[in-house]
């Protein structure tokens, strides 16, 4: 099942100081490409994540080692936001839940 054919791009932001308020300031963004799994979002998954108004729609299965966090991913030429990572038991791999509306998580 591991064919990791699939190529997703990491999406870190990198703080470059802060405003008068104390809130960081976001300059260049680090990327990072990494091969995966993209698997469809599991029906479950899906409902809850619609019951809190996000639309998850792709899981990245990737190596654990790979993953630093990163709150955002592109995939064929989308921007989502990683709603959810989950490391899987084997603790070699983790799973992200990929979601539209990136807007939405931006700001929190």
């Amino acid at each position: 099942m591991n064919k990791w054919s699939d190529q997703i791009t990491l999406v870190k932001e990198n703080p470059s100081g802060q405003d008068a308020d104390g809130f960081p300031i976001y300059g260049e963004e680090i990327k990072t490409t990494v091969f995966c799994n993209m698997q469809s979002v599991k029906a479950t998954e899906f409902f809850q994540a619609a019951e809190h108004g996000v639309n998850a729609v792709h899981t990245a299965v990737l190596h654990s080692y790979e993953y630093d966090g990163q709150k955002l991913a592109d995939f064929d030429g989308v921007r989502y936001a990683v709603y959810r990572a989950y490391e899987k038991q084997d603790k070699e791999t983790v799973e992200l839940t990929l979601a539209e509306n990136v807007r939405r998580f931006e700001s929190g």
